[in-house]
């Protein structure tokens, strides 16, 4: 029986993979979106210390949030490459 599972998943291994990369691809492409308008917004802070430590906060948060989007991509990517 769990040789049945393991086939099942394996059948569907390159459905997920390509999922979990689109899905990446996406939130990457948000966090963009994200970390222009902050780096816009930035610029138009001013001499205002609170409003550019809030900026700066946005800024950290997709700066991290890029570098965990780029480990689930590889992660899909090793993934691909266990049944190689």
């Amino acid at each position: 029986m769990g040789s049945d599972l393991d086939s099942s998943i394996r059948l569907k291994r390159p459905e997920v993979v390509t999922e979990i990369e689109r899905l990446a691809h996406d939130l990457s492409n948000q966090i963009m979106v994200i970390q222009g308008n902050a780096s816009l917004l930035q610029l138009k802070t001013g001499e205002s210390p609170e409003l550019h430590d809030l900026v700066e906060q946005i800024l950290g948060a997709c700066h991290n949030a890029v570098t965990l989007t780029r480990q689930v991509g590889a992660t899909a990517v090793d993934l691909q490459d266990i049944d190689r």
